[in-house]
C-alpha cells in the first residue's frame, strides 16, 4: 500500500523527499520483479536489495529470498526469510518457504512447526502440501502426519453410541482436496434404519454432505463405510456404529434397501432412471406420489445461492404414474 501512496504523492510538482525515496524503491522493486520473471535471478536480487536500502520492508526481504532461491543461494534465502518474518510474522507465503527450506536441511520437526503456522496464517490447505511436488520427498517423515495421505480426503463426524426407535441419525461427510468437476458419494447401512435424505453443500475445495437415516427398530446399526469418488479416484471413510432401543414388543421391520449414489452431480436435469432408481427433479418441499408406492430418498444440492433437489424412487416399474408437487400445483409424470 505504501508503494501506491508514494507514487501518487511523488506526482506533485514539489514532492516530499521521503516520498520521492519511496517512489525510487517502488521502481527498484518493479525492476526486480521483471528480472525475476525473466529468469535473471542475480539482477532481481540486486534490485530488491536496492529497494530495501531505500525503504526497508519485510515484503522486500521476502522478494529477495525468492531471488536468492532462484540463484541457488539457499543460505542467503534462509537469512532473508528469517528477516522478513521477524518484521512481519504473518507473511504466510514466506513462512511456507522457510518451512520448505528447513525440510530440505532435514530439520523436520522445525519445518513441520513452521508449516503448520503457515497454514494457519492462510498459506493454503493441508491438502495443498500433498499436492505440491516440492514437499513430496519429505512427507514420509512422521513430523508431517497432519498432512492428508491423499490429494482427496474424506472424514465423517461421529454418531451417538445409542439411539432410539423413531429418531433420526445424521452423519456428516467432509470431502476436501483436489475435487474434480463431478463428485459422487457412497453410503450404505445395515440394521433397523432407512435412508431418508441427503443434503449436499458444494464449496470451492470442500463438499459437505449430511446423510439422514430414520431408526425403524431395535438392535445394532452400522452406517457406512462411506466413499467419495472424483476424477477416477475413490477414498473411503470407515463405518460408524450405534445401538438402537425400542419399546418392548415393538415390531422391527426388515432393513430398507441400500442406496449408494447420493451426489447431485450425476442426477438428471429432467425425470430419468439411473439403474433401479427413478429420479424426479422437484422444487423445494414438493412431494412425489407413486402407485404402487416405492422407497424414496430426497437429495438436495446447494451451490452458493442455487439449490437443486430430487426425489429418488427405488424399484419403480416403467410406466408407473407419478404425481409431483404440492397443494394445487400438481403435475403428472410417468416413470421412464
Amino acid at each position: 500500500m505504501w508503494l501506491i501512496v508514494a507514487l501518487g504523492a511523488c506526482s506533485r510538482s514539489t514532492p516530499d523527499p521521503a516520498l520521492a525515496q519511496a517512489a525510487q524503491a517502488l521502481a527498484a522493486w518493479r525492476e526486480g520483479e521483471a528480472s525475476l520473471s525473466a529468469g535473471r535471478a542475480e539482477e532481481a536480487r540486486a534490485a530488491f536489495q536496492r529497494a530495501s536500502a531505500l525503504r526497508p520492508d519485510p515484503v522486500l526481504s521476502a522478494w529477495e529470498a525468492q531471488a536468492a532461491l532462484a540463484a541457488g543461494d539457499h543460505d542467503g534465502a534462509l537469512s532473508c526469510l528469517r528477516t522478513a518474518l521477524a518484521g512481519e510474522p504473518g507473511l504466510a507465503a514466506a513462512r511456507w518457504a522457510l518451512a520448505l527450506e528447513l525440510a530440505a536441511r532435514g530439520e523436520h520437526d522445525n519445518a513441520a512447526s513452521e508449516l503448520q503456522r503457515a497454514l494457519g496464517d492462510g498459506a493454503g490447505r493441508p491438502v495443498d502440501v500433498r499436492l505440491d511436488p516440492a514437499w513430496a520427498p519429505f512427507l514420509g517423515d512422521p513430523a508431517y502426519s497432519f498432512v492428508p495421505a491423499h490429494a482427496v480426503d474424506l472424514v465423517t463426524d461421529p454418531v451417538p453410541e445409542t439411539t432410539f426407535w423413531g429418531s433420526e441419525l445424521t452423519v456428516t461427510l467432509h470431502a476436501r482436496g483436489e475435487l474434480g468437476s463431478e463428485v459422487s458419494f457412497g453410503a450404505v447401512a445395515s440394521g433397523p434404519v432407512e435412508l431418508r435424505s441427503v443434503a449436499e453443500e458444494v464449496g470451492i475445495d470442500e463438499r459437505k454432505v449430511g446423510i439422514v437415516w430414520r431408526v425403524t427398530g431395535a438392535g445394532p446399526i452400522t452406517l457406512g463405510p462411506f466413499t467419495v469418488t472424483t476424477g477416477g479416484v475413490t477414498r473411503e471413510s470407515p463405518a460408524r456404529a450405534t445401538v438402537a432401543a425400542a419399546p418392548p414388543g415393538k415390531e422391527t421391520p426388515p432393513p430398507s434397501p441400500a442406496w449408494t449414489g447420493v451426489s447431485g452431480d450425476l442426477l438428471p436435469p429432467a425425470i430419468g432412471r439411473r439403474g433401479d432408481v427413478v429420479w424426479v427433479p422437484v422444487e423445494g418441499a414438493d412431494r412425489v406420489v407413486s402407485e404402487p408406492s416405492a422407497p424414496q430418498l430426497r437429495v438436495q444440492q446447494r451451490r452458493g445461492d442455487t439449490v437443486r433437489a430430487w426425489v429418488g424412487l427405488l424399484g419403480l416399474p416403467p410406466g408407473t404414474p407419478l404425481r409431483v408437487g404440492r397443494g394445487t400445483q400438481i403435475r403428472e409424470e410417468v416413470a421412464p
